[in-house]
């Protein structure tokens, strides 16, 4: 049985898809594999992906990218290469939770995160936060987020340890603009910052046939569209959910945010 970072049994299991099929094209290089603060791209995300409560991390890639292929495995990521090029994000989701299905058995307590390759510096505190609303129900998170916390670090360390200080609150849980405390399993979470949906995103795994079944040339933002009463926004202070890495201007951007 899984357990949480408290060493408390948890009833249901966390994906993290990854899709990295794109080609870089903007970036004229293979922007996964850039250096970034001492490491790839790639394995910078998989490293603050890695978590107790995730149960493996999916990155989809080409069926001839050997050099991503390679760096995903050496990082502890699962490589799932689909026979043809994933012309689309959706196709490469598609493949994800094929492989999901065939490896792992999942549940309907289970759930899966939604986590573009190219967003280089999310934060550790961010993904903690959405496990935790989803875990718990809002009863009880790390604290508020902050830009420019330490992102290597689990928001659950930055709790008090005297043990006379209840944990506090999750940040706060709206639906339509209101907030409430209650969020179940059948849930998809989206964290925000100053009103902006960013990424990753967490959809239960009981929606996961939906995905399969929308038209075409639907994206999963349909999906989200479509479940609007079953959103919950969680907002943070941290705009790593929203920064993303396509041209090489974006990449000086957070070389010289890596130095400052």
């Amino acid at each position: 049985m899984p357990h949480n970072r408290d060493g408390c049994a948890t009833t249901g299991r966390l994906f993290a898809v990854i899709p990295a099929a794109g080609r870089s094209r903007r970036m004229g290089r293979p922007k996964l594999l850039l250096p970034l603060a001492g490491e790839t791209v790639i394995a910078r995300l998989l490293a603050v992906l890695d978590r107790p409560e995730i149960a493996a991390r999916l990155v989809v890639v080409r069926p001839h990218d050997d050099a991503l292929a390679d760096e995903v495995a050496r990082s502890g990521g699962t490589v799932v290469r689909p026979e043809v090029p994933p012309p689309q994000m959706r196709d490469s989701v598609e493949a994800a939770l094929s492989a999901i299905r065939e490896r792992w058995n999942p549940q309907l307590t289970d759930a899966w995160l939604l986590v573009p390759a190219d967003h280089p510096v999310l934060s550790a505190e961010v993904v903690d936060a959405l496990i935790d609303c989803w875990q718990r129900g809002g009863a009880a998170a790390p604290p508020p987020l902050t830009k420019g916390g330490n992102e290597g670090g689990s928001g659950a360390d930055q709790a008090s340890s005297d043990s006379s200080h209840a944990t506090p609150p999750c940040p706060p849980l709206v639906r339509g603009g209101v907030p409430f405390g209650d969020v179940d399993r059948g849930r998809i979470v989206v964290p925000t910052c100053r009103g902006r949906r960013g990424h990753p995103v967490l959809f239960p795994w009981s929606l996961s046939d939906r995905i399969f079944a929308l038209p075409p040339e639907a994206g999963l933002n349909r999906l989200v569209r479509d479940c609007a009463g079953d959103v919950v926004e969680i907002e943070v202070a941290d705009e790593s959910i929203l920064i993303d890495l396509d041209t090489p201007e974006d990449y000086d951007r957070l070389l010289k945010s890596a130095q400052g």
